[in-house]
């Protein structure tokens, strides 16, 4: 590899590029941030952060000050008609962090900026992309401010007009859709549902309101005709007629504070990687804002290929590593395009048959438990899943128990639940934050249960010490064969065992994002030679 100036170069210092800033800053990553804007923008754009999104946050070291700075949301109200038909419960969500965090974009933006300063790590402003070539062992960037340097790699986390990602010539396929949209942030003087999203469907369209707190509130709502994207007077008035004709009985119109017009692209690169090159967020994929999961997809994919690049970066994996990105990544993006896209039309058709359908299918479908657990699951992104990705194996066979066969399959998010370390209550992911594999063994109340593990803890402790932790899960106070920097965690309500199945003695291989990459009963020596040898 030739000298570069730095590792990475991230362009574009909003959610996405500050997401993998922090990732790579906690890799030990030589990277710098930049951003064609003059400093940050202090706007609410983007103010709902899901529970999976939480649970990286908390990964980051981050969930102590976004839980101090955002509004926990329990619940949406759906209203039509003016009588609410459905309240979903955000509750019931399998995650220590089962609430969606109302917080605007700005604040994030904020919180990420302080704990990279809090590192010496700056965001470099006035200071956008304006050429970029591809060497093949690393990168040459021009940038706006004269300067030129080179890197490794180079991601684009710089939205939906991606300066990156013109440079690399990438087609941005897709359409914009036939409906125009206001959007506003004002106070409200009284609401049905203070501190709960409520979701208003009228004949002449939806409108929807965001809480951020002290009856503030991001409001999104279909409008008729629209002017010019930032024409506030035109927008506020338009708000203010729409409030009185569809949601006069539930809320009454405070102060506005801000107010434009939006309409709705939804499109996808063809690919999120080109050579050393990488896209991610709105450079990637654009879609409507039904469901609020625009930023926090953007998230994961930082998430995602940052780890990836942590690892290349310390010589733990091969590049071919950074291939997955695009296959894990691009299929995620492509059903959240075409799932919001099929929603968005369907709530906005104003034709009267159809909109009458959609309004009976609505109050009676969503009364069924299982599509208000799908809603959840779907909304929160708990569901994601990689299983048929290219880092998820599954064991050849079950030789043992049929109860782990139907347990977490590889591929899945990794459950949590409170553990016991050192006789202090705690919880599997608060331990598994180190910028590696965890290979969780479970035992069992058999005295010998550990000696089950043997061939696979000598395989680790010989070849892949630094890329795996090992973490020994048992019902009881008896010690593991553990060794220095080993984790030895206590399940005694034995909640842990039982959400990954382990009947009996029990591997899970997870990734360093908290998704299963492989499981075995058998535990049979090659098996993690044979995960790991594609890339590592």
């Amino acid at each position: 590899m030739s000298s570069v100036d730095v590792e990475c170069l991230i362009v574009g210092a909003g959610p996405v590029g500050l997401t993998l800033a922090c990732q790579l800053q906690r890799y030990g990553v030589s990277f710098r941030i930049v951003d064609k804007l003059d400093g940050p923008v202090i706007r609410t754009k983007a103010a709902a952060i899901w529970s999976r999104t939480f649970e990286f946050l908390s990964q980051l070291g981050l969930e102590k000050e976004f839980l101090e700075a955002g509004l926990h949301c329990c619940s949406a109200n759906l209203y039509s008609e003016g009588k609410r038909f459905l309240k979903l419960h955000f509750e019931t969500v399998d995650s220590f962090y089962n609430f969606v965090l109302m917080i605007p974009q700005h604040a994030t933006e904020r919180l990420f900026r302080e704990e990279l300063a809090k590192k010496g790590v700056e965001v470099h402003y006035n200071c956008g992309l304006s050429s970029l070539e591809d060497l093949g062992e690393r990168v040459t960037v021009g940038l706006s401010n004269g300067e030129t340097l080179t890197c490794r790699w180079l991601v684009g986390c710089d939205g939906a007009h991606s300066a990156v990602r013109r440079a690399l010539g990438l087609q941005f396929a897709g359409e914009k859709l036939d409906s125009n949209w206001v959007v506003a942030d004002l106070y409200l003087e009284q609401a049905a549902m203070d501190e709960e999203i409520m979701i208003v469907m009228h004949d002449s369209g939806p409108t929807a309101l965001f809480p951020l707190g002290d009856m503030f509130y991001r409001v999104v709502a279909q409008v008729d005709e629209m002017a010019e994207a930032g024409d506030f007077e035109s927008a506020a008035g338009a708000l203010r007629r729409l409030f009185a004709e569809r949601v006069a009985d539930l809320a009454t119109m405070g102060e506005i504070k801000d107010a434009g017009y939006f309409a709705i692209h939804e499109r996808q690169v063809e690919k999120y990687q080109k050579g050393r090159v990488f896209l991610a967020g709105d450079a990637a994929h654009v879609h409507s804002p039904l469901g609020g999961q625009g930023m926090n997809t953007g998230m994961h994919d930082a998430y995602n290929l940052g780890w990836k690049l942590g690892l290349v970066s310390k010589g733990l994996a091969s590049e071919a590593l950074l291939e997955t990105y695009n296959e894990e990544r691009f299929p995620i993006g492509k059903k959240l395009v075409q799932a919001t896209s099929f929603g968005t039309k369907m709530i906005t058709q104003r034709q009267p048959l159809v909109a009458a359908l959609r309004k009976q299918a609505a109050k009676i479908l969503t009364q069924l438990p299982v599509v208000q657990h799908k809603a959840r699951d779907t909304l929160t992104e708990v569901n994601i899943h990689y299983r048929s990705g290219p880092l998820s194996k599954e064991p050849d066979c079950f030789p043992r128990a049929w109860r782990f066969k139907k347990g977490v399959r590889s591929g899945e998010r990794a459950p949590d639940a409170v553990v016991t370390s050192n006789g202090r209550e705690t919880r599997l992911m608060y331990h598994l934050t180190g910028c590696r594999f965890h290979l969780l063994l479970f035992g069992g109340e058999e005295q010998d249960c550990w000696s089950a593990f043997a061939a696979w803890v000598e395989r680790v402790r010989e070849k892949y010490s630094e890329l795996v932790q090992i973490v020994w899960i048992g019902v009881d106070e008896a010690s593991p064969p553990s060794a220095e920097g080993e984790l030895h965690l206590i399940d005694q309500s034995e909640e842990l065992h039982h959400l990954y199945a382990a009947t009996e003695p029990s591997a899970y291989l997870l990734r360093p994002d908290a998704y299963v990459a492989y499981r075995s009963q058998s535990l049979k020596a090659g098996e993690l030679d044979d995960y790991f040898k594609s890339w590592s």
